[in-house]
C-alpha cells in the first residue's frame, strides 16, 4: 500500500535550509536501477510538495543534500523535466549539512531490507547520533540516515577532503560487530542527494519479508544546526588515505607469517569466521572453484574492506588458499604471496581512484557467485 506524509515533506524541505543560498534539486529515479526519469529544481515547499505527489510510489524521490546556485531554475523551474543530468561537484557553492548514510549488509543490496535488518541499522544510527545536539536520524525505508544541520560553510578546496576525514572518524566508531551488520554509505560528495523523507521507498521487488515503506523521521526532524559541528570541520587535518583501513581499532585477530604462508589459532580463526556474511562464508569455507582468482580477489576486498591492513589481509586469504588445498610447495607460496599483494595494491588505487579511498565489501560480486 502506498504511503506519503505531506507533513513530513514540508519538514524535510525546511530542514535543507537552502533558502537564502539556492535553489534544492529534485531527481526521481526509477526503482532499483538508478536511472533517472526527472530532475527539477525548487524554490518554495508547495512546490516541492507538489513534486512528490506526482512521483510518489511511482519512482523513488532524492533532493540536493547542499543548495544549488539559482541559475539552475531556468533548466526546470518548480517542475521535474527530462534533464540528462543535474548539478556537479563543481556546481555546489555552499553546504548546509552533513549527512551519513547507516544501511544494513543484506544478501541482495538491490532488494529491501527486512524489518530486523532495518531495526539493527537504526539502533546503531541513533547511538552514533547521541553525542551531537541537534542531529535528526531517519528510516531511509531501508536503512538509517543520520542528518546534521550545519552552519553553511563557503565550498574551497580542502572542505571536501575535511569532510571525507569526518566521515572516516564515524566509520571507525562503529564496533566490529557493528561493521559486520551495516556499512556506513560515502555521501560526503558536495552534490550527493538524499531520500526525501515522506515518500515511498519503492527499492526491488515488494515482499513480505522484504517490503517497500513510507520514509519517515526517527528522532527529529531539528532544524537548529549542531553546536560547533562547523568548527570541528574545518579544524580536521587531511590524513593519509590509507589510515581509515588503519586505524587503531580494538584488539582483532591477527596471523602469523612464516615463509609467506599465515596460520591461526583456531579461536582466532572462529572469530573471523563468526563475523563473516553468508556469503563470504562460503567462499571461505569452499572456494570459488570455477574461478580460483576471481575469489582469492573478492576475498581480499572483503578483508581490506574490514579495516584490516594490507599485509593483515594477504595473509587471511593465504590461509584461505591453503585450505582449498593451493600452494602445496614453497615456490608457490612465495610467487603467491607476490601476487595478492599486488592485487590488494590494485583494489586499494581503485578505491582512492573511485570511491574516495573506500574500500567496499564485494558482496554484490560474492551474490552472482553464489546466487
Amino acid at each position: 500500500m502506498l504511503g506519503l506524509s505531506r507533513e513530513s515533506i514540508k519538514q524535510f524541505f525546511r530542514r535543507l535550509g537552502h533558502c537564502g543560498y539556492g535553489c534544492t534539486e529534485v531527481r526521481v529515479l526509477t526503482p532499483g536501477k538508478k536511472r533517472t526519469k526527472g530532475i527539477g529544481f525548487f524554490d518554495n515547499a508547495d512546490d516541492f510538495l507538489s513534486a512528490c505527489l506526482k512521483w510518489n510510489g511511482k519512482a523513488n524521490i532524492y533532493a540536493g543534500r547542499n543548495p544549488r546556485p539559482k541559475r539552475f531554475m531556468q533548466k526546470a523551474r518548480n517542475e521535474i523535466k527530462k534533464l540528462r543530468k543535474g548539478a556537479t561537484k563543481e556546481d555546489i557553492e555552499v553546504i548546509t549539512a552533513v549527512a551519513i548514510d547507516i544501511d544494513p549488509i543484506r544478501p541482495d543490496p538491490k532488494q529491501p531490507s527486512t524489518d530486523g535488518e532495518l531495526v539493527v541499522s537504526l539502533e546503531i544510527a541513533r547511538r552514533l547520533a547521541e553525542v551531537y545536539k541537534n542531529a535528526s536520524v531517519d528510516c531511509t525505508g531501508n536503512g538509517a540516515c543520520i542528518w546534521l544541520p550545519v552552519e553553511p560553510m563557503k565550498v574551497v578546496d580542502s572542505l571536501e577532503e575535511k569532510l571525507k576525514q569526518f566521515e572516516r572518524d564515524l566509520r571507525n566508531a562503529l564496533t566490529e560487530s557493528e561493521r559486520a551488520v551495516v556499512k556506513v554509505d560515502s555521501i560526503f560528495d558536495l552534490p550527493r542527494i538524499n531520500k526525501v523523507i515522506g515518500t515511498m521507498s519503492v527499492k526491488g521487488r515488494h515482499t513480505i519479508e522484504r517490503p517497500h515503506r513510507l520514509t519517515y523521521f526517527v528522532d527529529g526532524p531539528y532544524f537548529d544546526t549542531v553546536d560547533g559541528l562547523k568548527d570541528k570541520i574545518l579544524k580536521l587535518g587531511i590524513h593519509n588515505k590509507e589510515k581509515p583501513r588503519r586505524a587503531k581499532q580494538k584488539p582483532r585477530a591477527t596471523t602469523q607469517c612464516f615463509g609467506s604462508v599465515s596460520t591461526l589459532a583456531k579461536e582466532q580463526e572462529t572469530e573471523i569466521v563468526n563475523a563473516m556474511p553468508p556469503v563470504v562464508k562460503q567462499l571461505w569455507e569452499n572456494g570459488y572453484p570455477r574461478d580460483r582468482s576471481a575469489g582469492l580477489t573478492s576475498l581480499l576486498q572483503y578483508f581490506l574492506s574490514r579495516g584490516h591492513s594490507k599485509e593483515e589481509a594477504v595473509s587471511l586469504v593465504m590461509v584461505a588458499d591453503a585450505r582449498w588445498g593451493k600452494f602445496t610447495n614453497q615456490n608457490r607460496r612465495d610467487a603467491g604471496w607476490q601476487y595478492m599483494l599486488r592485487a590488494a595494491d590494485d583494489i586499494l588505487q581503485w578505491a582512492d581512484k573511485h570511491d574516495y579511498g573506500v574500500v567496499k565489501p564485494p558482496y554484490r560480486k560474492l551474490n552472482s557467485m553464489f546466487p
